[in-house]
Order: structure tokens, then sequence, then C-alpha cells
């Protein structure tokens, strides 16, 4: 009798060992599954970051295209001044006042700060110079 109740004990510790072995294999394949999650959310957030940046340096090179070119032609109307002023049309002197200004458009960025890095996993030192940077 004694004998079957230790084969019975030796039997349960064995499946209490299977249980949790196969508890922790779970626990760990749930939290590399999380870690793959975060680290797409963290590429994704990146290539939105980038494209963001993409998007605003062509901004800022149109309005840098535009400002140039009014650059030249208030050169253009200063030679007409320094001429004679009856030359010089309205148009031309309200030409002196044009330039153009640049909004960028972050959201991106304003999302990643907002959620406090949390979309990056690899690159927390990001952050700070996010920060640094609005």
């Amino acid at each position: 009798m004694e004998n079957k109740t230790s084969k019975y004990f030796k039997y349960a510790i064995g499946e209490i060992v299977l249980v949790v072995i196969g508890i922790l294999i779970a626990l760990q394949i749930n939290t590399w599954n999380e870690h793959q999650k975060a680290i797409k959310k963290e590429t994704e957030a990146i290539n939105s970051l980038k494209q963001e940046i993409i998007s605003n340096i062509e901004k800022l090179e149109g309005v840098l295209t535009l400002n140039e070119t009014y650059l030249i032609e208030t050169d253009s109307i200063l030679d007409l001044l320094n001429r004679d002023l009856k030359e010089l049309p309205a148009s031309k002197i309200a030409r002196l006042f044009d330039y153009e200004s640049i909004v960028f458009d972050i959201p991106e960025l304003d999302n990643i700060i907002e959620l406090n890095s949390e979309l990056l996993i690899k690159r927390k030192e990001l952050i700070s110079e996010f920060r640094e940077l609005k």
C-alpha cells in the first residue's frame, strides 16, 4: 500500500513539474510575442516619422525656392528704385513685402513624445533629443 502511495506522489509531483514547465514556456512565448509587437510598433513609428521629416524637408525646399525668387525680385526692385521711381509699378513695390513662411507638420513626433517613448524600445536616447527639438 505504501509503495502505491509513493508511486502516486511521484506521479503527482511529475505532473506538477510538467504543468509548471508548460506555464513557464507559455509565459516566455507570450513575452516574446509582446516584444515582437512592440518592435513592430517602433518600426512603424520610425517609418512614419521618417516620412514626416521627408515631407517637411520637401515643404522647406519649396519655401526656400520661393523666398529665393522673392529675394531676386527684391534686388531687381531695389535696382529700379536706385534709377527712377516712375519706372516702378505698384505691383513691384508690393512684391517687396512677399515672403513665405513654413509650419511643420509633426503629428508623429508629437505622438512619440506624448506616449513617453513607449514606442521606442531600442532607441530610448532619441526621446530626449525629440523633446529638445520641440
